[in-house]
């Protein structure tokens, strides 16, 4: 029974080769997941942003609205009364 050196290194350096391409694809994987923390991070700073800048608007707008029906109101009452008038002259 003959040893054959080649085929035992041959043995012997695949799993070696094995074990470095599993861990260069582990290192990416794990680049991978930090990229997209940073990536989710940013978009949750986002989502808090235009959620603040909504509810800015949002009480503008409530702010704003007894202002316009109070003109809106104030105008239909001049409406009525120039109506009235015109009627009565």
């Amino acid at each position: 029974m003959r040893c054959n050196a080649g085929a035992l290194w041959i043995q012997e350096i695949r799993p070696a080769a094995n074990q470095a391409m599993f861990n260069l694809k582990v290192q990416n994987l794990q680049a991978t997941v930090v990229q997209q923390q940073k990536q989710i991070e940013t978009l949750i700073a986002q989502l808090k942003e235009q959620a603040a800048q909504i509810q800015k608007v949002s009480a503008q707008l409530e702010m704003s609205e007894p202002a316009a029906k109070l003109v809106l109101n104030d105008h239909e009452t001049r409406s009525v009364a120039a109506s009235c008038q015109k009627s009565r002259g």
